[in-house]
């Protein structure tokens, strides 16, 4: 009958979620619950049943697929393209899906080739990836500008400020280094311009206390050439912070060449607004004596990829408890505790206290924004969102709309 047949497919595949448990693990830990694929099923997905409707979606690393985690691929641009699309697959299955049963679960893909990225670098410089804790894993591979004199440069001050990647055609109040940014920016005591083109003029008040990072050069001195975008870009920040404690830096901040930012208003209520902000800024960093960084700019995951982020809505939850965000004023929030799945490292002013565990978790073959700044808890989030990404995968309304999003369900409290 059909419920025996039913029946005997529902024990097979509990028997092959335990055998893929044993034999994928690297894989199958970053999976709240699978149903796996029985091999009689098209590799695209499997029938829908009570017992798998809207709680399996295959990914690169579906069940019986070719893919094995022990192997290495040769061509790394085409794994990473055949990653892409797969994650893209699975979003838009998903979103079929979630018609049909309220209760998804998927693999999360995008952690999970975090994680194999990870293991393959660490064993790539010979440490054990179960093992290995901290910058004492990699003490070869160098710490300061004075490892890598070459990557650390004055940029010139001038009206190219406007110039550079993600700078062209922007819409009315934005630009390349707004007012707002201009001054948040300068509270600290260095500057860091992490690029690749190095070619941005920087505004006056910047001057004395901006560095280029030149990423190409940081790479050739850290011999991390083959590893991938993300970790590279991480291991430049990564070297920024260890330089700012080499110097003895406070605070610093870190901008991504690809930024754009904006004001709010033009002339003297511009200027008032601007003022009034500032002011909020200073405010909040004098009350919250313990801050470890402020997120100028931000990309909250369980708002634009639900499936990938880490941090999960429960019941009639509008914003993931780890994501509260308590409102100080008309301008910034703080996220008291760490955890929340809040991506984009293009501008952020972090803290002497918390140079460290940043470089160690960078250190160790994590990403800057996707494992690093979230285990750092008291983070300022400047609100409105100040910062965008001039070349992500989403227009700017699209980020400037999901920042919105993310201040009206997640900043909460009382104003002042």
């Amino acid at each position: 009958t059909r419920d025996a047949a039913t029946a005997t497919r529902d024990a097979r595949t509990t028997a092959t979620i335990a055998s893929t448990t044993r034999e994928r693990g690297m894989w199958v830990d970053a999976v709240e619950r699978v149903v796996a694929a029985d091999a009689e099923d098209d590799a695209e997905g499997v029938e829908t049943t009570a017992a798998t409707r809207g709680r399996w979606i295959p990914t690169k690393a579906r069940v019986g697929g070719d893919f094995d985690v022990g192997e290495e691929s040769d061509d790394a641009e085409r794994e990473d393209a055949e990653a892409s699309s797969d994650a893209d697959d699975a979003y838009e299955a998903n979103a079929t899906l979630r018609a049909l049963d309220d209760e998804v679960w998927i693999e999360n893909y995008g952690q999970a080739k975090r994680r194999r990225a990870r293991a393959k670098f660490l064993r790539a410089h010979g440490v054990d990836p179960k093992t290995t804790s901290g910058t004492a894993a990699f003490a070869a591979l160098g710490a300061t500008r004075d490892d890598c004199p070459a990557a650390y440069f004055a940029p010139k001050v001038g009206a190219a400020s406007l110039g550079g990647p993600g700078a062209s055609e922007l819409p009315e109040h934005f630009a390349k280094f707004s007012v707002h940014a201009t001054k948040l920016a300068a509270l600290a005591d260095q500057i860091y311009i992490l690029c690749t083109e190095c070619s941005l003029g920087i505004p006056e008040d910047w001057r004395a206390k901006t560095s280029f990072v030149h990423g190409f050069r940081i790479d050739e001195c850290l011999k991390t050439q083959g590893s991938d975008h993300w970790h590279k870009a991480s291991f430049s920040h990564a070297h920024a912070l260890m330089d700012a404690q080499k110097k003895q830096h406070k605070t610093v901040a870190i901008i991504e060449e690809d930024v754009i930012t904006r004001d709010f208003a033009d002339g003297g209520v511009g200027w008032r607004m601007l003022l009034d902000n500032l002011g909020h800024v200073r405010d909040t960093m004098r009350l919250e004596k313990d801050w470890r960084t402020i997120r100028v700019g931000y990309r909250a995951m369980f708002i634009d990829r639900p499936i990938e982020s880490v941090s999960k809505l429960e019941g009639k939850e509008t914003c993931p408890k780890d994501c509260r965000c308590e409102k100080k004023n008309a301008f910034t929030c703080i996220m008291r505790q760490s955890g929340c799945d809040m991506r984009s490292s293009d501008f952020y002013l972090v803290r002497e206290a918390a140079y460290q565990p940043i470089i160690d978790k960078i250190y160790e073959g994590y990403t800057v924004d996707c494992e690093a700044l979230r285990e750092v808890p008291n983070q300022i989030y400047i609100t409105p969102q100040l910062s965008f990404q001039g070349t992500l995968d989403l227009k700017l309304q699209t980020q400037i709309q999901m920042g919105e999003e993310f201040m009206q369900k997640c900043a909460v409290g009382a104003t002042a």
